[in-house]
């Protein structure tokens, strides 16, 4: 009888070192893929090196501040700008 014991435990512990190697395994599969997967699934303007005098082109302001953005774009100078804008608030 001690021999089949013997045998049941070394079966018991190899299933045991299965079971935490799968573990193991799984869950380094579902770190690298969450640090590694979202660059691939991410937008391809994203990995555009940032150029910060230029805005890009696919970046517009809502509907409602179109007028004031484009008021705000024609006239060069930012106090120019803040002066028209709240002129044209003011009336």
């Amino acid at each position: 009888m001690p021999t089949s014991s013997i045998m049941l435990s070394k079966s018991k512990e190899r299933l045991e070192t299965v079971c935490s190697l799968s573990t193991i395994l799984s869950n380094w599969l579902i770190f690298l893929q969450t640090a590694f997967g979202l660059i691939e699934l991410s937008h391809p303007d994203n990995s555009i090196p940032v150029n910060r005098f230029v805005t890009p082109l696919h970046i517009v302001p809502e509907w409602y501040f179109l007028a004031y953005y484009a008021v705000l774009k024609v006239i060069p100078s930012k106090t120019g700008g803040l002066l028209v804008f709240m002129l044209s608030t003011c009336q």
